[in-house]
């Protein structure tokens, strides 16, 4: 429900990237948009603020507006959710437009595009995304660490993990979140996600039909 708000709030801010936008002014519009949440006293965002800006975690709704959330604390919020410490790292470099949309197109769990893709550009695999979190497409699988919109559970979830890893995904890749580096699957064991989606036990199991595979 949380991170269903959160894509009906922004809604095609999300998706919308013209050619040529950098990461600061992608980060730039969605920290407009939160500010523009906080205004119109839209309390979606809650959980974007409580879970990434140091100075209101876990607060409720009512102790951030007496507090008095100001416009840099959704910047710096926005940063942090992107694994930015602050605003201040975050580049003006270019989005990598076809990683972006094979991440989106995963997520949706739209297999036969994802497939097409990675069959026009067989290094996506191998891809980290330019946000401080630095995710592949397969760290995206574990629903955890990444930006919180992203951090759905398509049905067929067991399904693009496969194909990814089919496809010569790292297994063994990290990402720097919570202080330390991660594997998509030990985030994904760790995350609410798909346990609360059902699939997690099915997720592992997957996996570790693959790692055996790899023994051989």
């Amino acid at each position: 429900m949380v991170v269903a708000g959160l894509i009906n709030y922004y809604d095609d801010l999300l998706y919308d990237y013209p050619k040529g936008i950098t990461v600061k002014q992608r980060l730039s519009k969605i920290a407009d948009r939160l500010w523009q949440a906080y205004q119109y006293d839209n309390s979606e965002v809650l959980n974007q603020i409580n879970n990434y800006n140091p100075k209101y975690l876990s607060r409720s709704w009512s102790a951030i507006k007496t507090e008095g959330f100001k416009e840099y604390d959704a910047y710096a919020t926005v940063a942090n959710e992107y694994g930015f410490k602050s605003w201040t790292e975050v580049p003006d470099t270019a989005i990598d437009l076809t990683f972006e949309k094979a991440i989106d197109t995963l997520l949706a769990g739209d297999l036969k595009q994802l497939e097409s893709l990675l069959k026009e550009d067989p290094a996506l695999v191998e891809k980290r995304s330019p946000y401080a979190h630095q995710a592949t497409l397969l760290h995206y699988v574990g629903s955890n660490g990444v930006e919180l919109y992203r951090q759905v559970v398509p049905s067929n979830l067991v399904d693009c993990m496969t194909i990814l890893l089919q496809h010569g995904a790292d297994h063994t890749a990290t990402m720097p979140v919570y202080g330390g580096q991660y594997t998509m699957i030990e985030l994904l064991t760790t995350s609410a996600h798909p346990k609360a989606a059902g699939l997690l036990d099915e997720m592992v199991s997957a996996y570790e039909l693959f790692e055996s595979k790899l023994a051989e």
